[in-house]
Protein backbone atom coordinates (compact mmCIF):
# COMPACT_ATOMS: atom_id res chain seq x y z
CA UNK A 1 0.00 0.00 0.00
CA UNK A 2 1.51 3.31 -1.11
CA UNK A 3 0.44 6.47 0.76
CA UNK A 4 0.65 9.70 -1.25
CA UNK A 5 -0.09 13.38 -0.75
CA UNK A 6 -1.13 15.68 -3.56
CA UNK A 7 -3.85 16.92 -5.87
CA UNK A 8 -3.08 14.93 -9.02
CA UNK A 9 -5.06 11.81 -10.01
CA UNK A 10 -1.96 9.74 -10.92
CA UNK A 11 0.23 8.44 -8.11
CA UNK A 12 3.48 9.28 -9.91
CA UNK A 13 2.59 12.98 -9.85
CA UNK A 14 2.16 13.16 -6.05
CA UNK A 15 4.47 13.13 -3.02
CA UNK A 16 5.18 9.74 -1.44
CA UNK A 17 4.64 9.66 2.33
CA UNK A 18 5.23 5.97 2.96
CA UNK A 19 4.43 2.42 1.94
CA UNK A 20 3.83 -0.94 3.52
CA UNK A 21 3.15 -4.47 2.32
CA UNK A 22 -0.09 -6.29 3.09
CA UNK A 23 1.00 -9.92 3.43
CA UNK A 24 -0.85 -13.15 4.10
CA UNK A 25 -3.24 -12.88 1.16
CA UNK A 26 -3.59 -16.26 -0.56
CA UNK A 27 -3.57 -16.41 -4.37
CA UNK A 28 -7.02 -15.52 -5.76
CA UNK A 29 -8.48 -14.82 -9.19
CA UNK A 30 -8.30 -11.23 -10.40
CA UNK A 31 -10.79 -8.82 -8.78
CA UNK A 32 -11.46 -11.21 -5.89
CA UNK A 33 -9.48 -9.74 -2.96
CA UNK A 34 -11.35 -7.00 -1.11
CA UNK A 35 -9.00 -4.66 0.71
CA UNK A 36 -10.29 -1.97 3.03
CA UNK A 37 -7.88 0.93 3.63
CA UNK A 38 -8.48 3.33 6.52
CA UNK A 39 -6.84 6.73 7.03
CA UNK A 40 -6.94 8.40 10.46
CA UNK A 41 -5.39 11.86 10.82
CA UNK A 42 -5.08 13.34 14.29
CA UNK A 43 -4.83 17.01 15.33
CA UNK A 44 -1.01 16.81 15.34
CA UNK A 45 -0.87 15.78 11.67
CA UNK A 46 0.01 12.16 12.43
CA UNK A 47 -1.50 9.82 9.86
CA UNK A 48 -2.35 6.24 10.78
CA UNK A 49 -3.03 4.06 7.75
CA UNK A 50 -4.29 0.50 8.02
CA UNK A 51 -5.25 -2.02 5.36
CA UNK A 52 -7.22 -5.23 5.86
CA UNK A 53 -8.08 -7.96 3.38
CA UNK A 54 -11.68 -8.81 4.21
CA UNK A 55 -11.59 -12.48 3.21
CA UNK A 56 -8.61 -13.53 5.32
CA UNK A 57 -8.58 -10.76 7.91
CA UNK A 58 -4.88 -10.04 7.18
CA UNK A 59 -4.10 -6.57 8.47
CA UNK A 60 -1.10 -4.22 8.35
CA UNK A 61 -0.68 -0.60 9.37
CA UNK A 62 1.78 2.28 9.28
CA UNK A 63 2.07 5.56 11.18
CA UNK A 64 3.33 8.59 9.28
CA UNK A 65 4.56 11.56 11.28
CA UNK A 66 5.15 14.93 9.69
CA UNK A 67 2.66 14.20 6.91
CA UNK A 68 1.62 17.82 6.86
CA UNK A 69 5.18 19.08 6.39
CA UNK A 70 4.34 20.91 3.17
CA UNK A 71 4.46 24.66 3.56
CA UNK A 72 1.87 26.99 2.04
CA UNK A 73 4.00 27.66 -1.07
CA UNK A 74 4.40 23.93 -1.77
CA UNK A 75 0.66 23.38 -1.37
CA UNK A 76 -0.15 26.28 -3.69
CA UNK A 77 2.39 24.99 -6.24
CA UNK A 78 0.81 21.51 -6.14
CA UNK A 79 -2.69 22.94 -6.60
CA UNK A 80 -1.48 25.12 -9.50
CA UNK A 81 0.19 22.08 -11.12
CA UNK A 82 -3.03 20.12 -10.77
CA UNK A 83 -5.01 22.90 -12.45
CA UNK A 84 -2.43 23.38 -15.22
CA UNK A 85 -2.36 19.66 -15.97
CA UNK A 86 -6.08 18.98 -15.55
CA UNK A 87 -6.67 18.23 -19.25
CA UNK A 88 -3.68 15.90 -19.67
CA UNK A 89 -4.54 14.22 -16.35
CA UNK A 90 -8.12 13.68 -17.55
CA UNK A 91 -6.90 12.14 -20.81
CA UNK A 92 -4.50 9.87 -18.93
CA UNK A 93 -7.31 8.85 -16.57
CA UNK A 94 -9.63 8.11 -19.49
CA UNK A 95 -6.96 5.91 -21.10
CA UNK A 96 -6.38 4.04 -17.83
CA UNK A 97 -10.13 3.45 -17.41
CA UNK A 98 -10.40 2.20 -21.01
CA UNK A 99 -7.48 -0.17 -20.45
CA UNK A 100 -9.08 -1.46 -17.23
CA UNK A 101 -12.43 -1.99 -18.99
CA UNK A 102 -10.61 -3.78 -21.79
CA UNK A 103 -8.77 -6.12 -19.40
CA UNK A 104 -12.07 -6.88 -17.68
CA UNK A 105 -13.80 -7.59 -21.01
CA UNK A 106 -10.97 -9.93 -22.04
CA UNK A 107 -11.13 -11.77 -18.71
CA UNK A 108 -14.94 -12.12 -18.77
CA UNK A 109 -15.08 -13.18 -22.42
CA UNK A 110 -12.38 -15.82 -21.95
CA UNK A 111 -14.18 -17.10 -18.85
CA UNK A 112 -17.49 -17.28 -20.73
CA UNK A 113 -15.86 -19.11 -23.65
CA UNK A 114 -14.28 -21.61 -21.26
CA UNK A 115 -17.44 -22.13 -19.18
CA UNK A 116 -19.72 -22.44 -22.24
CA UNK A 117 -17.63 -25.18 -23.81
CA UNK A 118 -19.20 -26.48 -27.02
CA UNK A 119 -22.37 -24.40 -26.59
CA UNK A 120 -20.65 -21.69 -28.67
CA UNK A 121 -20.28 -22.41 -32.38
CA UNK A 122 -16.71 -22.49 -33.72
CA UNK A 123 -17.13 -19.46 -35.98
CA UNK A 124 -18.17 -17.18 -33.11
CA UNK A 125 -15.57 -18.71 -30.78
CA UNK A 126 -12.85 -18.11 -33.39
CA UNK A 127 -13.98 -14.56 -34.02
CA UNK A 128 -14.01 -13.74 -30.30
CA UNK A 129 -10.59 -15.33 -29.80
CA UNK A 130 -9.13 -13.24 -32.66
CA UNK A 131 -10.66 -10.08 -31.21
CA UNK A 132 -9.28 -10.89 -27.75
CA UNK A 133 -5.79 -11.10 -29.27
CA UNK A 134 -6.33 -7.87 -31.24
CA UNK A 135 -7.38 -6.07 -28.06
CA UNK A 136 -4.36 -7.46 -26.20
CA UNK A 137 -2.08 -6.10 -28.96
CA UNK A 138 -3.82 -2.72 -28.82
CA UNK A 139 -3.32 -2.61 -25.04
CA UNK A 140 0.45 -2.84 -25.55
CA UNK A 141 0.36 0.74 -26.84
CA UNK A 142 -1.30 3.95 -25.74
CA UNK A 143 -3.40 4.66 -28.84
CA UNK A 144 -6.85 5.30 -27.37
CA UNK A 145 -8.60 5.09 -30.76
CA UNK A 146 -7.08 1.67 -31.53
CA UNK A 147 -7.91 0.33 -28.06
CA UNK A 148 -11.49 1.65 -28.27
CA UNK A 149 -12.03 0.13 -31.74
CA UNK A 150 -10.71 -3.26 -30.58
CA UNK A 151 -12.79 -3.02 -27.39
CA UNK A 152 -15.97 -2.30 -29.39
CA UNK A 153 -15.30 -5.24 -31.74
CA UNK A 154 -14.80 -7.69 -28.86
CA UNK A 155 -17.75 -6.27 -26.95
CA UNK A 156 -19.96 -6.94 -29.99
CA UNK A 157 -18.87 -10.59 -30.10
CA UNK A 158 -19.28 -10.86 -26.33
CA UNK A 159 -22.89 -9.65 -26.63
CA UNK A 160 -23.54 -12.18 -29.41
CA UNK A 161 -22.17 -14.96 -27.21
CA UNK A 162 -24.37 -13.88 -24.30
CA UNK A 163 -27.45 -13.72 -26.55
CA UNK A 164 -26.81 -17.23 -27.92
CA UNK A 165 -26.26 -18.67 -24.44
CA UNK A 166 -29.42 -16.96 -23.18
CA UNK A 167 -31.44 -18.27 -26.12
CA UNK A 168 -30.10 -21.80 -25.55
CA UNK A 169 -30.90 -21.62 -21.84
CA UNK A 170 -34.43 -20.39 -22.61
CA UNK A 171 -35.08 -23.16 -25.14
CA UNK A 172 -33.71 -25.77 -22.70
CA UNK A 173 -35.99 -24.42 -19.96
CA UNK A 174 -39.00 -24.51 -22.30
CA UNK A 175 -38.16 -28.08 -23.30
CA UNK A 176 -37.90 -29.20 -19.67
CA UNK A 177 -41.31 -27.61 -18.91
CA UNK A 178 -42.84 -29.69 -21.69
CA UNK A 179 -44.07 -26.57 -23.45
CA UNK A 180 -46.56 -25.82 -20.68
CA UNK A 181 -47.47 -22.22 -20.04
CA UNK A 182 -48.84 -20.88 -16.82
CA UNK A 183 -52.16 -19.13 -16.67
CA UNK A 184 -51.75 -15.42 -16.03
CA UNK A 185 -54.23 -13.81 -13.69
CA UNK A 186 -55.96 -10.76 -15.08
CA UNK A 187 -55.03 -7.54 -13.30
CA UNK A 188 -57.98 -5.71 -11.78
CA UNK A 189 -58.07 -2.20 -10.36
CA UNK A 190 -59.67 -1.95 -6.95
CA UNK A 191 -59.91 0.53 -4.14
CA UNK A 192 -59.95 -0.20 -0.46
CA UNK A 193 -62.82 1.31 1.50
CA UNK A 194 -62.44 2.12 5.16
Amino acid sequence: VHILQGERPRATDNKSLGRFHLSGIPPMPARMPQIEVTFDIDANGIVNVSAQEKGTGSKQSITITGAGNLNRNEIERMVAEAEANAESDRKAQDLIELKNKSESLIYNTEKTLKDAGDKIDEALRGSATEKIEALRRALQGDQEFEIQASFNALESDSHQIAEKLYAQASSEADASDGGKTEDVAEATNFTEEK
